[in-house]
């Protein structure tokens, strides 16, 4: 399903369901089967601005690195991974992934902007993989909406 907002487009497969939470910022999405369950996985989209253009993607991903790095200790002798990559589109992303001994999964997928980011964090207790394609849909679909002041 194709989603439309005011930062951007991008799709995700037909199971994944935007849930109630809402906001100018932030969309939460889940399967269709865990809607009414109490299933923690998901998959939340932000947009932000930033003090960086796009060509200063390097002091950007240092920014959120330093982020990334304070928050480790909430994690259990995490296995952490991060690189970048460009989604097919063409787009600058940065990845960081935490995987904890019991199988609990986090992944944050930062699209660098013009001043700007869109960021899909995937949350996953259970330890599958369908999250991990659902947030790499996200990021190789997502297209910025292209005037700044349409935020």
């Amino acid at each position: 399903m194709r989603y439309i907002k005011r930062f951007g487009e991008y799709e995700l497969p037909d199971e994944w369901v935007e849930t109630d939470y809402k906001s100018q910022k932030m969309c939460i999405y889940t399967h269709k089967n865990n809607i009414d369950k109490n299933v923690k996985d998901h998959i939340s989209i932000t947009f932000g601005e930033n003090n960086y253009s796009a060509k200063e993607h390097r002091e950007f991903r240092n920014s959120i690195l330093e982020k990334f790095d304070s928050k480790l200790r909430l994690y259990d002798r995490p296995k952490v991974n991060a690189y970048g990559e460009y989604s097919k589109k063409g787009l600058t992303v940065y990845v960081m992934k935490v995987i904890e001994p019991s199988g609990r999964r986090m992944a944050q997928y930062y699209i660098v902007g013009d001043h700007r980011f869109c960021m899909a964090q995937e949350i996953n207790y259970g330890g599958g993989k369908s999250t991990d394609k659902v947030a790499k849909d996200f990021v190789d679909s997502f297209e910025w909406k292209t005037a700044v002041n349409e935020y």
